[in-house]
């Protein structure tokens, strides 16, 4: 029984490091570097091949800590059960801190890729060839999306924090 609780955690680990870590890589080293690319059509172009590329290992790694999460948390609810204790209230808020915000991750990842990014691809795809100036839109955008990233990183750090809190 411990073993199996040990692979779940791991994966729970393991996932929450693919999805906060290539947001890091995101934004920390591909958007840095897009910036020396040669133009500022082919920096767009490439930053949204790499989230396309990204997102198909964002989402099963969400699915993967969100159910390896619930499955953490029904093994302390059962655990506490059947030792007939009870959850101390701290741990419960903080949990509840927890679960919030990994919440509001997921929502502002979905919001990100499946309302602005289309809206960043479609101002992208009428931009002429050889333009080298960008719609005041398709800025706003690609600034708003780079925001969300930063915000999700911030929102992953709280969440850390909560987990060590919770385990410490």
């Amino acid at each position: 029984m411990l073993s199996v609780r040990l692979v779940i955690l791991w994966l729970h680990l393991v996932a929450a490091v693919v999805w906060v870590g290539g947001l890091l890589f995101f934004v920390l080293v591909a958007t840095p570097t897009l910036t020396r690319a040669i133009s500022v059509r082919e920096r767009v172009r490439v930053g949204l091949s790499l989230e396309v590329r990204f997102r198909y290992l964002m989402w099963p790694a969400i699915g993967v800590v969100l159910f390896t999460g619930l499955i953490n948390v029904m093994q302390v609810l059962y655990a506490t059960s059947v030792a007939g204790g009870r959850i101390p209230s701290l741990f419960v808020r903080v949990l509840g801190i927890k679960l919030v915000l990994v919440l509001l991750m997921v929502v502002i990842q979905a919001v990100q890729q499946l309302v602005i990014r289309p809206q960043r691809l479609s101002l992208l795809g009428r931009v002429p060839l050889h333009d080298e100036r960008l719609p005041v839109a398709l800025v706003k955008l690609q600034r708003l999306s780079q925001s969300l990233h930063i915000l999700t990183l911030c929102l992953a750090c709280v969440v850390l924090w909560c987990a060590l809190l919770l385990h410490g």
